[in-house]
């Protein structure tokens, strides 16, 4: 059994071939170091992709090293690395290219005492992190929860009260062979009617809506079976019904907005038109229909965010819908 080995590389993105790699290097010494080589202007950038490695591998040390930009220089990443680890022992490399017998060889010369070469070849998973950048979803089965919730195309279907946004998010999943993630605020309001406060509106309601959502859309990010997610309304719409039912949107809610980050492919906004108006225990009437649908207009097209509206029969909408999204996901 190996005492210490070391693994370094870009991980970018950390994918399966990786994982198989440190999962070997595991194996087979008692402590691992992961090196994540850090470059500037990368995107995911270093820091987070490290944190992906951590979640997925608790029993390996993980570190952020700069890049010295000297490739196929193996006494300067010799130095790099015991530098970087401060002079410990390196017992083993494990690698799957061709840069380990030099670097172990060098790092070898360096510290004094042997330093193997374990090569883990790629034959069990054969995929490159330029791939997975330039196609996420082609090659969706190389890349674990962390990674896929980074990646997943995300599309955000809002409208206004009784406007089939949510049989259009179900459609869509069921189109793309994928999930949707359901609209917290409507199970949060059935709740405030039940315990008999439902007409007593508080900002520290919506704040909390809006953190739920953000939570529950990240958590089924990562659960994505295909490149994409629907999401039946998002944090945004939040605060737009904040500012219905409030007069204005707190500073609170809109930081809870601003904070999410997770970019939406699509906007995708269903029209009051054309759908009847269905009444229910919960909703506040017809009446705010073309308002909110004028408002989310105004909102998106302010915000310079992608969007598209649906109008006309239910077949209709989800057929301009998946035109609007099939340059992005075919």
């Amino acid at each position: 059994m190996t005492e210490h080995g070391v693994v370094v590389g870009k991980f970018y993105p950390p994918h399966r071939g990786h994982r198989f790699l440190i999962d070997t290097a595991v194996s087979k010494a008692d402590r691992v170091t992961v090196m994540v080589v850090d470059g500037r202007g990368e995107d995911p950038p270093a820091d987070l992709r490290a944190a992906w490695l951590r979640e997925l591998h608790p029993d390996a040390t993980v570190i952020v090293v700069p890049d010295i930009g000297v490739d196929d220089d193996s006494e300067a990443w010799a130095r790099h690395a015991w530098e970087s680890l401060e002079g410990g022992t390196i017992d083993a490399v494990f690698t799957s290219e061709p840069y380990g017998a030099p670097w172990a060889a060098a790092i070898a010369e360096l510290q004094g005492s042997a330093c193997r070469n374990e090569y883990v070849g790629r034959s069990y998973i054969d995929v490159s992190g330029t791939q997975i950048r330039a196609d996420p979803a082609a090659y969706w089965r190389y890349i674990d929860a962390p990674v896929r919730a980074h990646y997943v195309r995300r599309v955000c279907i809002v409208g206004a009260e009784s406007t089939g946004s949510t049989t259009l998010a179900r459609q869509l999943a069921s189109a793309y062979e994928t999930i949707w993630v359901p609209e917290y605020g409507r199970d949060y309001t059935i709740e405030k009617f039940t315990i008999g406060t439902g007409d007593q509106w508080l900002p520290s309601d919506f704040l909390r809506i809006a953190l739920e959502q953000n939570a529950l859309e990240d958590r089924m990010a990562r659960e994505a079976p295909t490149g994409i997610l629907f999401c039946d309304t998002d944090s945004l719409a939040t605060a737009l019904w904040e500012e219905v039912y409030l007069g204005s949107t707190s500073d609170a809610t809109w930081r809870a907005v601003e904070a999410h980050g997770a970019p939406y492919a699509l906007y995708v906004l269903t029209d009051h038109v054309g759908i009847p108006w269905q009444a229910d225990d919960i909703r506040l009437g017809d009446e705010t229909r073309a308002r909110m649908t004028a408002r989310f207009e105004e909102v998106l097209r302010e915000r310079g965010l992608p969007w598209v509206k649906v109008t006309g029969s239910r077949s209709a909408r989800l057929a301009r819908a998946v035109e609007a999204i099939t340059p992005f996901f075919a």
